[in-house]
């Protein structure tokens, strides 16, 4: 969603996401590294009760949902994931297969 970075590593926090979960200047985040992907995660200071959250407008979500990369790849058709999902399922099952014969698996 942001792109933006500032001095010393901060980045800029949307303002309908900020809103949406009570951030205020200062607040405590949660950084989280999931392999490929960071998340930030409000810290709630027990001594006071969770921020107030509020629904984001249709518009906000738009706004959130614009700022993402643009998807430059092959087209793909449902037909295709379907096909590839199939594949992987059927891969699995032998897979699941040969691990409950005892078989070494590749």
């Amino acid at each position: 969603m942001a792109r933006t970075w500032l001095k010393h590593g901060a980045v800029v926090i949307p303002a309908a996401l900020r809103e949406a979960y009570g951030l205020k200047e200062g607040a405590e985040l949660e950084v989280t590294d999931s392999g490929g992907e960071i998340s930030l995660k409000p810290v709630l200071d027990s001594r006071r009760d969770a921020p107030s959250r509020r629904s984001l407008t249709s518009e906000e979500v738009l706004s959130i949902v614009r700022s993402f990369p643009k998807y430059e790849g092959p087209l793909v058709t449902d037909e295709m994931m379907h096909e590839a999902i199939s594949r992987a399922a059927i891969e699995d099952w032998a897979r699941l297969e040969r691990q409950g014969h005892g078989q070494a698996d590749d």
